[in-house]
């Protein structure tokens, strides 16, 4: 390891143990800044630590030369070898997998990447198993979209997967250094969902999808990595497979907790949807910045994934459109039944909303009565009145211009809503599947905002967060959007 960069692990990792375990996490955001790789290493040694001296007491080549000793890290002095076939170059990154080489393969001369397996991991032979199991599963994937693994061996008592190499960015790092385009969203998103779609017609989960593990190239092709390995990351205990290795014992989380699914947190079941629910947090994150259950501890996150729903996207990003965002939060959808079923129905409808952006039709603008406070009141006084004068001509036309009224069925009054506070305006949707409301909680401080809710579905989404009032919800005709008043 180069010495200035033990040096800097070394400084952050004894200002954590200063702090209490609480305040390690914000620490650490802080301190490693965007570099993820710095932010493994130190949390992966706070994770560590047994004894009051603290590991990194010891000087640098003692605790390599200890770790040598004890059989923990030989993949550490891997650059320059060879294992079988493969040349091993130079390391190329590091995750919960192991290290990760780029690697020549002699044999048919091609580069390669080369992860090799912790030895936790190798150790457990019923793990080894179901791993290899995985893995030749995951290796029948030949897509564009997916980073293709070559073998699974060993040489010298080294356990290693040889895969693609592929030249280019982390998504995660691809999106911290460019603000993306919606269009660029929505290419990326289609290119993920056509892979998921691959994945599912062979009967292949994913289970660890997140902006690390997948891979953009300099052209712009996304390469998701990983595809059916996530399994060795995770303890025996089936079928949901969660395990403390996603959070270290101080609470901070280093795994993928933020991009699971619900059905994962619970250690339920899982299928094809618990990646359709992962692609849609990559997506709400691309979108906004933001993850859409951001906490503060793995437990936070996971009641977050659980029971809150995230802020709507056009809160931080006004440039995506409305569709993007019902294809989002139909991948967020809690309940696996509601979210969509294939991945090709989700594809689909990327590409139906990629053709109509490209197409170039004019979005309906909504206008805002707040940035005309005068017409903002005439403007009500005239939805008075129209809707006074549509009753009127109404009552006339049923009343008096019609004949005898016939008899017709008893309706029903079914209630769409009942909560604590005032409901008002309800505005169903043109396909009569939603219906948007404005709601004032009861309580101090409290103000209307908009909501809309499924008929027949818990709970409402809220819409607007403003301090304002917003009134008076109505659809467009095709269902895209929705105009109020402010």
């Amino acid at each position: 390891m180069n010495p200035d960069r033990w040096g800097q692990i070394k400084r952050i990792y004894h200002s954590a143990l200063e702090l209490e375990p609480g305040r390690r996490e914000e620490f650490l955001r802080e301190a490693c800044a965007s570099d993820s790789s710095l932010l493994e290493e130190v949390t992966s040694l706070l994770a560590q630590d047994r004894s009051p001296d603290g590991l990194l007491q010891l000087p640098a080549l003692k605790v390599v030369a200890q770790a040598i000793g004890e059989d923990k890290a030989p993949k550490a002095l891997l650059a320059g070898r060879t294992l079988l076939h493969y040349r091993i170059e130079e390391k190329i990154g590091q995750g919960g997998m192991g290290e990760v080489y780029r690697a020549r393969d002699t044999s048919l001369d091609r580069t390669v990447a080369l992860k090799i397996l912790p030895a936790a991991f190798v150790s457990d032979q019923d793990r080894m198993r179901r791993f290899v199991r995985e893995a030749k599963a995951a290796s029948a994937l030949s897509h564009q979209n997916v980073a293709t693994i070559f073998a699974v061996g060993q040489a010298e008592g080294i356990h290693f997967i040889a895969m693609e190499y592929v030249s280019g960015e982390t998504l995660a790092e691809y999106s911290r250094k460019r603000k993306l385009e919606p269009a660029q969203i929505i290419d990326i998103a289609i290119q993920m969902a056509d892979t998921l779609e691959e994945a599912q017609a062979k009967g292949v989960i994913h289970r660890d999808l997140k902006p690390t593990n997948v891979m953009v190239t300099a052209r712009g092709q996304v390469k998701v990595l990983d595809f059916g390995l996530a399994k060795l990351a995770r303890s025996a205990g089936e079928p949901g497979e969660i395990s403390p290795s996603s959070l270290t014992e101080s609470g901070l989380v280093i795994g993928t907790v933020a991009y699971m699914s619900p059905e994962q947190v619970l250690g339920r079941q899982l299928d094809h949807r618990t990646d359709i629910f992962s692609l849609g947090t990559i997506l709400y994150e691309l979108a906004t910045g933001h993850s859409p259950f951001a906490g503060r501890t793995g437990t936070e996150i996971m009641d977050r994934i659980l029971h809150s729903e995230p802020e709507a996207i056009a809160r931080f990003n006004p440039r995506v459109s409305p569709e993007l965002e019902r294809i989002v939060r139909k991948c967020l959808e809690k309940d696996s039944e509601l979210r969509y079923q294939h991945a090709s129905d989700l594809y689909t409808d990327l590409k139906r909303l990629k053709r109509d952006t490209e197409s170039g039709k004019p979005a309906p603008e909504v206008w805002k009565a707040e940035r005309h406070p005068l017409w903002s009141v005439s403007l009500r006084l005239v939805v008075v009145g129209v809707a006074v004068v549509f009753l009127v001509a109404a009552g006339w036309y049923w009343l008096g211009g019609r004949g005898p009224i016939q008899p017709e069925a008893p309706l029903t009054a079914v209630p769409l809503t009942s909560y604590p506070g005032w409901e008002f305006t309800p505005s169903f949707s043109p396909d009569g599947n939603y219906v948007a409301f404005e709601w004032k909680p009861e309580g101090p401080g409290a103000n209307f905002d908009l909501y809309i809710k499924q008929v027949g579905v818990e709970p409402p989404f809220r819409l607007t967060t403003d301090p304002a009032d917003d009134i008076s919800p109505a659809w467009s005709p095709d269902g895209r959007f929705i105009a109020f008043l402010r």
